[in-house]
């Protein structure tokens, strides 16, 4: 493998892992508010709702990215260009 490859494939990899952490810290709200949610111990609010969207919606743009540029680098392989 190229090593624009390998980079952008690493990138991906890191970017493509979640944790129920990474999504409290990227909603703002708290580990064991989410794990409560799972679990059915509290309700969920508009207010997390829309905290959980407003997450998503960023994950999946970076998500997007990474995928882009995965692309890229496996068309930069195939097509014989290390760069």
């Amino acid at each position: 493998m190229g090593n624009r490859l390998t980079t952008a494939f690493l990138k991906a990899l890191r970017t493509a892992k979640t944790t129920l952490g990474d999504v409290a810290r990227g909603s703002g709200r708290g580990y064991r508010t989410l794990h409560a949610y799972l679990k059915g111990d509290r309700r969920v609010t508009l207010d997390a709702a829309m905290d959980l969207l407003s997450y998503l919606r960023r994950r999946a743009r970076e998500l997007d990215d990474a995928a882009d540029e995965l692309e890229r680098a496996v068309r930069d392989e195939e097509g014989g260009t290390d760069a």
